[in-house]
């Protein structure tokens, strides 16, 4: 009886007993919660590493599927096939008989794949522009091409056959020449401004390239030895008049170029002669016999017959040509940048079959990502030299190759504010012809490769302008 009332006390009441089943509760969901805390986080760590070696070894970006070789992201119809370059190989009668898997076979379809990749990049640039082509603007280029560069209907219905062209892929070459110019005009200033201040600073800094020198018209005999030398400088001592000049030049002198004139050399720039007879003719007074001058040829007896005043082109003369040249070396180096970003871009979403990289692709990482523009062979200090047979293009190739650079691409990106400031310090090389402007390229032939942007072995190196205002 006692026990049972020492059990009694031992037992809790009804309240406590409540409690301590839910404290257990709450300590057996806070468990749970740790363990499913803890598996999130793992797994939240284990797709972090997985996400990780997927980028490493280049999971996380789009590649080409079976049958495609390349993708151009953002780009409309960015996928390359295999049937298209099949397909381009297959039109012409050189490409069509290479062998599958031999070097000529895979160096032709990465040619294809490259002007492919081009045109995608385009289409995509335009797209994102909001710039179309109309039907009707296809037939007019079309028309123009037709007329000026095939002869007429007819020789264009010729091309087709012999090319292995349709027409709507004639046209659809067309539409992209048309695009890649109607981007050009969009983006890149046809005539940057720059202000009359800073031309006239460039003006300032080249004046001697708007100077003519001071020239002289001088008489001269030229003799062997010393004693003809005096022997002519004393018979015209008393009378030095041309008619005099010319009995003692045809008399005494040796020098086959005047001898028969009166011995007159007209305007005579100094630093053509040589330094003594140089120095002679430019301090000499004019109508003043001067001589003899000891030079290598012999012995001068001179009389400066006139002297031609230096000349300066006023600015106000030169500035239209100065400004000409100028806008056309900026526009050039406009292009040049352009050229470099709209390369980066758009080779930043190329993705290539690994079989066949090239270097548009983003994911070949033996290319340099940054455009840039080679110099032909002869600005090279030890240019390569190409094996005899070499065509034109495998020739460029190479050069470019040994140079380490890649060939230029379209300039299809916003060019910046049009007003610069010039270093007055740069030369004007205003009497070099500009180069043949980026983006006019036409198609010269509808069967070459579609170009619409620099020229391949393009190399420009305008004046620096410095940076755009702000």
């Amino acid at each position: 009886m006692a026990r049972r009332d020492r059990n009694r006390g031992r037992r809790r009441k009804p309240d406590e007993r409540q409690e301590a089943a839910a404290a257990s509760a709450r300590r057996r969901e806070r468990e749970r919660g740790h363990r499913r805390l803890a598996g999130i986080v793992l797994g939240l760590l284990v797709i972090a590493l997985f996400a990780g070696v997927a980028i490493a070894q280049g999971l996380g970006r789009p590649s080409p599927s079976d049958g495609e070789l390349a993708v151009v992201e953002e780009a409309p119809d960015g996928t390359v096939t295999s049937e298209e370059i099949t397909a381009e190989l297959e039109r012409t009668p050189q490409t069509s008989r290479l062998e599958p898997g031999t070097p000529q076979y895979e160096e032709a379809v990465k040619q294809v794949l490259d002007e492919l990749i081009l045109g995608r990049w385009v289409a995509g640039e335009a797209a994102e522009q909001g710039i179309e082509v109309s039907d009707r603007d296809v037939d007019r280029q079309l028309e123009e091409i037709i007329e000026q560069q095939l002869g007429g209907q007819a020789e264009f219905e010729q091309f087709l056959g012999q090319q292995g062209f349709s027409e709507e892929q004639v046209r659809d070459r067309v539409r992209l020449q048309v695009l890649s110019t109607r981007i050009q005009e969009a983006l890149v200033p046809a005539e940057p401004e720059i202000p009359s201040d800073q031309i006239e600073q460039v003006y300032e800094a080249n004046i001697d390239q708007f100077t003519t020198p001071e020239t002289r018209d001088v008489r001269l005999v030229l003799t062997r030895d010393r004693a003809e030398a005096d022997a002519a400088l004393a018979e015209l001592a008393d009378d030095s008049s041309a008619e005099s000049f010319e009995r003692v030049a045809r008399k005494y002198s040796v020098d086959e170029a005047t001898k028969d004139t009166g011995g007159l050399r007209e305007a005579v720039a100094e630093g053509q002669s040589e330094p003594a007879l140089d120095g002679a003719i430019f301090t000499a007074a004019p109508g003043v016999l001067a001589g003899p001058i000891e030079t290598e040829a012999g012995f001068y007896i001179l009389q400066v017959e006139n002297v031609n005043p230096e000349e300066v082109v006023p600015f106000s003369e030169a500035e239209p040509d100065l400004r000409t040249s100028l806008t056309s070396s900026l526009r050039d180096q406009l292009t040049q940048e352009a050229a470099a970003e709209f390369f980066d871009k758009w080779r930043a979403r190329t993705y290539c079959d690994t079989d066949y990289l090239i270097t548009r692709c983003s994911n070949n990482e033996l290319a340099d990502s940054s455009a840039q523009v080679c110099p032909p062979a002869a600005a090279l200090a030890d240019p390569p030299q190409c094996a005899p047979t070499a065509g034109e293009e495998s020739c460029n190739a190479e050069v470019a190759g040994a140079v380490g650079c890649q060939a230029a691409v379209p300039s299809l990106v916003p060019a910046p504010p049009q007003e610069f400031e010039i270093d007055p310090a740069d030369p004007v090389a205003a009497s070099t012809p500009p180069p043949t402007p980026a983006w006019e390229t036409a198609v010269a032939t509808l069967s070459g490769s579609f170009s619409p942007g620099l020229a391949q072995n393009a190399y420009i190196e305008p004046p620096d302008l410095g940076e755009a205002q702000a």
